[in-house]
């Protein structure tokens, strides 16, 4: 009888330890990642597998801003055209069921989305945060997760990816004329 109610203790204190939400990580075609490519917004992300890196980041409810949040570790590509298809993720951090702040971090042409905030012709975009009522996966049958993407209140309706612009030859030119004539003017003193 000892071993029954210690078994049953330790599956109660246990099973909390294991809880998770989660959440559907993919768009449709009326939620396309976009970039501004010359001031227009309407390019779509290349459609090239493994193309476009898209991150997302949680954190508790109601979340204030961006600082509070921390990424999941689980990435996504872009398989065409403006469409993410990243399957179920999971939210470790809140139990089944639980609501919590949600942000998708995507980014072109860059090892990271850092670099991509500098690095000239690569492309990097946030959206905005959002609440998730995360699925149950413990459920029988399992829980249908959130979708993050769609045109509903309250889901993300898409990414615009803002391209750093490639500095012009002609802009390149000036600079080295500028910068040789500062040198020849040093060298003249």
């Amino acid at each position: 009888m000892k071993k029954i109610i210690l078994l049953a203790l330790l599956l109660g204190v246990g099973t909390p330890l294991f809880a998770q939400s989660t959440f559907s990580f993919a768009n449709s075609s009326t939620t396309l990642i976009t970039t501004n490519l010359s001031g227009t917004v309407g390019t779509y992300v290349q459609g090239t597998s493994g193309v476009g890196t898209f991150e997302a980041w949680v954190g508790p409810a109601n979340a204030p801003d961006s600082s509070s949040l921390a990424p999941i570790g689980t990435t996504a590509s872009s398989a065409t055209a403006g469409r993410i298809f990243g399957g179920t993720r999971t939210n470790a951090n809140v139990g089944p069921g639980a609501v919590f702040s949600l942000q998708i971090r995507g980014w072109v042409g860059a090892a990271t989305y850092a670099l991509a905030q500098t690095t000239p012709g690569a492309a990097w975009g946030i959206t905005s945060i959002v609440q998730v009522d995360g699925g149950d996966p413990t459920a029988v049958p399992p829980g249908t997760p959130t979708t993050v993407f769609g045109t509903t209140p309250g889901l993300i309706p898409g990414i615009v990816l803002n391209v750093v612009p490639v500095p012009e030859p002609s802009s390149i030119a000036l600079g080295l004329l500028g910068l040789g004539a500062i040198t020849l003017f040093r060298r003249r003193k």
